[in-house]
């Protein structure tokens, strides 16, 4: 008898992708989240908690939450003064919402003891959670993933693929959605992909993977940006700002609010070097305000430009790259330099 079990593709039957969110979270599959401390991770899943429990439509409007029931599991922050004020400010359902805050470990002489929730050892209880909801729960949030390891080392590939194994099986028993938090390391020269703390095996095993990370120029201004979909949209995201909400109890707390249209993914997390200052940069504005409505002779630009710090060597590259149109006057003549105008081809003629 055979150790291992085959299945012929003829006696499987096909079926659609079924999404929390169309093209972007996948229900009965892991989706990553990924970001440095503090860039408003949590606030975005009390957002997807508020789209989830009201069954609203997602940000690019084209597509409807499946209305359902969020389980949150959350290590970092409080749920009476943090997660739910952050969820009532989004206009989430809270009857909606459920937090697995302890397990209940029972002894032989019937006593009972109580600890945080461990993935290593308890995804049968987590398992009996979601089912315990009748197949009303669409969303589990994990917050941050590292708390739930247990004695899974999160920089060993075989034991976080073995744990995103049994957790991709919940997700599929279930149909449920798996939104795992993380952090990135602090090294901005890996890759963003390569940023995501802990083992590659947590982000090969989820089929999406997302970040979130800070405008360079603006720092109120985020992005929520794919880093990878193996089964969807991967090419443009949200931009996103972090606003602070007074509720009506005059507790202070926040909410994300998404600015509109998309943004390029790739544009923004793979930048274009900005052009360093040189030289012929500068000459080439030196030479723009010298020639504009005053063509002059060559000799004449070089004396001007080097009264400027710009020697002739330099002065012609920058000539060269603006499209100056260069002139020879007569056969004794010198050399006439003129602005192109927007319907001449730069000649490339050089000075002797």
């Amino acid at each position: 008898m055979s150790d291992v079990e085959l299945t012929c593709m003829s006696d499987i039957q096909m079926k659609p992708i079924e999404w929390l969110w169309e093209g972007r979270i996948a229900c009965s599959k892991i989706t990553v989240i990924a970001g440095n401390p503090g860039l408003g991770k949590s606030q975005l899943t009390a957002w997807l908690a508020s789209i989830v429990t009201q069954g609203l439509y997602w940000p690019d409007t084209y597509s409807k939450a499946p209305q359902g029931e969020v389980i949150f599991l959350s290590a970092e922050d409080d749920v009476a003064d943090t997660i739910k004020p952050r969820l009532l400010a989004t206009g989430a359902v809270e009857s909606l919402c459920h937090v697995l805050q302890a397990v209940n470990i029972h002894a032989a002489d019937g006593s009972v003891s109580k600890r945080g929730l461990d993935l290593s050892q308890d995804i049968k209880r987590l398992s009996n959670a979601i089912g315990s909801r009748q197949g009303n729960v669409k969303l589990v949030i994990v917050d941050p993933v590292s708390a739930y390891l247990g004695k899974v080392d999160s920089n060993k590939n075989a034991e976080i693929r073995g744990l995103m194994m049994q957790l991709s099986a919940i997700a599929e028993e279930h149909g449920v959605a798996i939104v795992m938090i993380t952090h990135n390391s602090k090294d901005d020269k890996k890759s963003p992909l390569d940023r995501v703390i802990g083992s590659i095996g947590m982000v090969a095993a989820a089929r999406a993977a997302y970040t979130v990370i800070k405008d360079t120029k603006n720092p109120e201004l985020r992005y929520f940006l794919p880093l990878k979909n193996n089964i969807g949209n991967d090419y443009n995201g949200f931009a996103f700002e972090i606003k602070g909400v007074v509720l009506s109890e005059g507790i202070n707390t926040s909410c994300v609010y998404f600015h509109d249209g998309l943004v390029d993914a790739k544009k923004i997390l793979n930048p274009e070097p900005e052009e360093k200052p040189t030289a012929t940069n500068g000459a080439i504005q030196f030479l723009r305000d010298l020639l504009t409505n005053n063509p002059m002779m060559a000799n004449d630009v070089y004396v001007q430009a080097e009264g400027g710090g710009y020697g002739k060597a330099t002065i012609q590259r920058a000539a060269t790259k603006l499209g100056v149109i260069r002139k020879k006057q007569g056969m004794g003549g010198g050399w006439l330099w003129n602005l192109p105008k927007p319907y001449e081809e730069p000649e490339d003629s050089i000075d002797s």
